[in-house]
């Protein structure tokens, strides 16, 4: 007999990329999950658009009322310009901009307020989805310790353990995954300083998982 999933309350700190951007409709489309809040770091996109995109999608699932709120913390090694333009064609395909809606601006709280507040009024523990780095998360924590008793679980895509990295960098040697390398030091204290308990999806595990016709099918149904 299979069991259903676990209903689960999720904070969903994402940074703009193509696979981002589909997690969280995959998410909305999800009935066991309740999504609370989303967070748009500007790591692996553009800080506007990624926001831009992300509300559009926001608006096409019907859930306008989930707060966004923007990153405001900036990591030690930027991600490839090329790379961080990607939500622009995203953001202006014609399903995500038919609806008349008006998009709400995001919230002024910078990303790191806006989850420790978040983790303040849960009434349950949350679990913080991050597919981008973790900068927001630590440094909410490393000013409130006291919240990761908030949190049910960190589930993060980041890192490299037994496998080669996917950093291609003047003077590195290629053993770092993006994630984790956009800030190290983020990256270092939720890992070391936090006791939030951490699950972590790295290059190991992602690089296995194959994107096939009959997976993109799928995913689109």
């Amino acid at each position: 007999m299979i069991e259903s999933p676990k209903r689960r309350t999720v904070l969903f700190d994402h940074d703009g990329g193509v696979d981002d951007l589909l997690s969280l409709m995959m998410l909305l489309a999800m009935p066991h999950l309740k999504l609370v809040g989303v967070v748009v770091t500007p790591a692996d996109c553009f800080v506007g658009p990624g926001t831009s995109t992300s509300l559009k999608i926001l608006r096409f699932f019907g859930r306008l009322d989930i707060e966004v709120s923007q990153g405001a913390l900036h990591g030690v090694n930027p991600f490839p310009r090329a790379w961080r333009s990607h939500p622009y064609p995203i953001d202006a395909l014609p399903i995500l901009n038919d609806l008349e809606e008006a998009l709400p601006p995001p919230v002024p709280e910078p990303g790191h307020e806006f989850i420790a507040r978040k983790l303040r009024e849960a009434q349950e523990p949350l679990t913080v989805l991050i597919t981008g780095p973790v900068t927001n998360l630590a440094a909410a924590l490393t000013r409130e310790p006291a919240l990761a008793a908030k949190i049910e679980e960190v589930v993060w895509m980041g890192g490299a353990l037994r496998v080669a990295g996917n950093v291609r960098d003047y003077e590195h040697d290629g053993s770092a995954e993006w994630n984790a390398y956009w800030d190290p030091p983020a990256t270092h204290a939720l890992w070391h300083a936090s006791e939030a308990p951490i699950t972590i999806f790295p290059l190991d595990a992602t690089n296995h998982v194959p994107v096939t016709r009959d997976f993109l099918q799928r995913l689109a149904r």
